[in-house]
């Protein structure tokens, strides 16, 4: 297994950097195009995410992406075609501290005969080409520092810097089944 570290400097701290540990699947159907995650009422239009979630205490990776799989998929993974492509270790410096976020991402090859579905918190899959999501990549960093998810009026956390997490990852993945 790769294991890659990201440094970054955060404005925020965003839900994934409270969790020690989540899993991503980079799902990739049989013509090659990668199925991303879509939360139109969440994210910033034109991003999307590897569908996972986080692990839960006292839980292993290879457990969590499991669940994962069923909750966000509709559909029990093939043991065979579940494979651990890498860890990326964030680190995120907030106002002085450090928070740490291990991702485990795991590659799924779908062989057009499974049947899944866009379930727990993603409304649809959208397919993304080699060359689309090396775009979404660069829409992450593009992110603005004015950008915040509101909550009740509330500011909780910057768009930025989920995009300095997420545009990472999701260049290791692309780079790793290239």
């Amino acid at each position: 297994m790769i294991t890659k570290t990201n440094h970054i400097k955060t404005n925020s701290l965003f839900g994934n950097l409270h969790r020690p540990q989540h899993v991503l699947i980079v799902l990739i159907d049989q013509d090659g195009n990668f199925l991303l995650g879509h939360k139109p009422n969440f994210y910033p239009g034109g991003i999307y995410r590897f569908v996972g979630g986080g692990v839960k205490k006292d839980e292993e990776p290879d457990t969590a992406v499991e669940r994962e799989f069923e909750e966000e998929l509709g559909l029990k993974p093939s043991q065979q075609k579940l494979k651990l492509l890498a860890q990326v270790n964030t680190i995120a410096n907030y106002n002085n501290q450090e928070y740490t976020n291990q991702t485990f991402l795991y590659l799924y090859q779908l062989d057009g005969e499974e049947a899944f579905k866009a379930g727990d918190d993603i409304e649809d899959l959208i397919k993304f080409t080699p060359l689309e999501l090396q775009e979404l990549i660069y829409d992450y960093y593009k992110l603005d520092d004015d950008n915040w998810f509101i909550v009740n009026g509330k500011p909780i956390h910057c768009w930025s810097d989920y995009g300095k997490m997420y545009g990472y990852i999701h260049q290791v993945a692309l780079d790793l089944v290239s």
